[in-house]
């Protein structure tokens, strides 16, 4: 059985200012290294310390920096970066503050964005694609909040809450579909 491990980036400045980020390939901060060294100690928690082939992560430098730091600390290899699972793209509304693109567009459809249904898509083609590639085998993917938060949803058919920065959620292939055992580091069924 396939297993991914989804770990959200760690905090960036964009995130502590609160800033719609998106797409936009902003660094890790010390705290965001700090946290993705804390996701590392987590995935080598028993409850975690799953045989893990190897990290892949978005090519957004914050991501690239998360998986850095995470594979270093497990001893694992970097297996290279995943166009699919970039950040949606917000449009104009990349680098506004949160509040100001949500009261400008509270339905989120920010002109010349992708839609959250598109993030999705590519995502979970995007995990289907590592469940070909590496079948049976342990991933860990480091990639972005929101679209995290998009693949629990429609996998876990009930609305997930935000995602914490270097949280990681857990999907195993169970047969025909993903089934999700854990959200923002809270295992929810046995992770055996």
């Amino acid at each position: 059985m396939t297993v991914i491990g989804l770990v959200r980036h760690g905090q960036t400045d964009w995130n502590l200012g609160n800033r719609m980020q998106g797409s936009s390939d902003i660094p890790l901060n010390d705290t965001g290294r700090a946290q993705a060294a804390e996701a590392g100690e987590l995935l080598a928690s028993a409850d975690w310390a799953f045989p893990w082939t190897g990290v892949l992560t978005s090519p957004l430098v914050r991501a690239v920096e998360t998986g850095q730091i995470i594979a270093a600390h497990l001893g694992l290899p970097m297996l290279g970066e995943l166009p699919g699972i970039v950040e949606r793209h917000y449009g104009i509304a990349e680098g506004m503050p949160v509040d100001e693109a949500y009261g400008r567009y509270p339905d989120r459809a920010f002109p010349e964005s992708e839609t959250e249904e598109q993030v999705t898509e590519r995502a979970l083609a995007t995990l289907a694609g590592l469940h070909a590639d590496y079948p049976g085998q342990h991933l860990l993917v480091v990639a972005h909040g929101g679209l995290i938060r998009n693949v629990l949803t429609e996998l876990h058919d009930e609305p997930v809450p935000g995602i914490i920065n270097s949280a990681a959620a857990l999907v195993r292939w169970r047969g025909d579909a993903w089934l999700v055992e854990a959200i923002n580091n809270e295992l929810l069924t046995p992770a055996r």
